[in-house]
């Protein structure tokens, strides 16, 4: 019985000093994931932004929309629960973050991921407030430092997306002419930045027609 006791004893000890040492353990790096990269190119990134750009023309909310019927069989009721639509927030994260990779592996502050991010944060906002109206702009993307973000109005969301919708011209005029494309990734155009450009412009065109029949459009 006692070499019985004296065994449990050992047993637990070892387990408490187990316990005790992991604690000691950083907690940040018990976290990070050895499998798991910290740090991608700016070429990937594009490479996702590109492919959350893709809309399909029959996707399942336009299918519940048309096909979706409950005529009150058994308790059950009239679907009009439709209140809220996707929006495009975790992508534009993604812009940011094709940005920030893009400088942290040598690019000039004007290059062309940053060229076209300014259109995919333009195409993206405008894609929400057409949606839902305002929305978080200048203070969203922010994390923890602001959790409340202030809403912009709609107005001022296409005011904003046209001024990049601009700069982003004025870039890729600059980055085309010095024969700087760094670009990589591109499934679209083959990382042909002049093709792009008239994206950026056709698309420019396009906010503006939107516009063209409205009470106050933005000058």
């Amino acid at each position: 019985m006692t070499r019985y006791i004296t065994k449990s004893f050992y047993c637990l000890l070892a387990l408490s000093l187990a316990l005790f040492t992991t604690s000691c353990d950083d907690f940040e790096e018990l976290e990070k994931n050895p499998n798991r990269p910290s740090t991608v190119p700016a070429s990937l990134v594009f490479n996702g932004l590109l492919n959350d750009m893709s809309e399909g023309a029959w996707n399942s909310t336009q299918q519940y929309n048309q096909f979706w019927a409950s005529n009150y069989n058994y308790y059950s009721n009239q679907e009009y629960t439709w209140t809220t639509t996707g929006l495009n927030y975790f992508t534009l994260k993604n812009v940011a973050k094709m940005e920030e990779e893009a400088i942290r592996n040598g690019a000039e502050a004007i290059n062309p991921y940053a060229a076209l991010g300014k259109f995919f944060r333009a195409y993206f906002f405008v894609n929400m407030t057409q949606r839902v109206g305002d929305v978080p702009l200048m203070d969203a993307l922010k994390g923890i430092d602001n959790v409340s973000p202030r809403y912009d109005s709609q107005k001022a969301v296409y005011l904003q997306a046209l001024q990049w919708l601009e700069e982003a011209n004025t870039e890729l005029t600059s980055l085309i002419a010095a024969g700087n494309n760094t670009l990589s990734g591109d499934i679209y155009f083959g990382n042909d930045l002049q093709k792009w450009q008239k994206v950026v412009n056709t698309y420019k065109m396009r906010v503006l027609i939107s516009l063209s029949k409205k009470k106050t459009t933005p000058n």
